[in-house]
């Protein structure tokens, strides 16, 4: 039997109206359950198909419900926050076309970044990541009393083990990924690499 013309026999099924409103209601929830707990591989499709082997008359729509929920789960997708992880080795910077070789150390750890300039000086920053817009944020707040009380975003774009990380000047927010307009745009290899 095909997919759809499965689908087609599940509608014309006489279904007790607290069976169906559940069922709509699993299936809006677009498997709450695999996407909390993917990394226990879709723990809710699997307990939803045992929920479902105790009623032969939902049988054949548990099996869809469970098929929907593990298309839709998917396997885990990784997250900047994730991808992010380890260490960085500076190896470019440039601003407004100029460019100059570094060699600083970014390591993020967590929800910490830890910084090393080139004299071997350490900086301790917690970050978030702001990923809602096309240009893509780390808002850092130094862990030290340095001379900067708010959080700094500073402009990021990820591509496997290339990391461009680009710092307006200072009370400004980076525009784009690049070293126009005072902005200083730093290249960055992940070590090992």
């Amino acid at each position: 039997m095909s997919l759809a013309s499965g689908l087609f026999s599940l509608t014309l099924r006489p279904w007790p109206l607290i069976s169906l409103l559940h069922l709509l209601e699993l299936i809006s929830l677009k498997c709450i359950f695999c996407y909390e707990f993917y990394k226990i591989k879709c723990v809710g499709a699997n307990l939803l198909s045992l929920i479902c082997l105790k009623n032969e008359l939902m049988k054949t729509s548990c099996i869809l419900l469970v098929l929907i929920c593990v298309l839709s789960c998917g396997a885990p997708k990784s997250t900047d926050q994730a991808n992010l992880q380890g260490s960085w080795l500076a190896q470019s910077e440039s601003q407004n076309g100029k460019t100059w070789n570094v060699s600083y150390l970014y390591v993020f750890n967590g929800d910490k970044l830890f910084f090393t300039d080139e004299t071997g000086k350490e900086v301790t920053y917690s970050y978030k990541l702001d990923t809602t817009g096309s240009l893509k944020f780390i808002i850092i707040q130094p862990d030290e009393t340095l001379n900067i009380s708010a959080p700094v975003s500073i402009a990021y774009k990820l591509d496997g083990d290339s990391l461009k990380i680009v710092i307006a000047p200072p009370g400004l927010r980076p525009t784009e990924i690049s070293d126009k307009n005072d902005q200083e745009l730093i290249i960055c290899k992940r070590k090992g690499s």
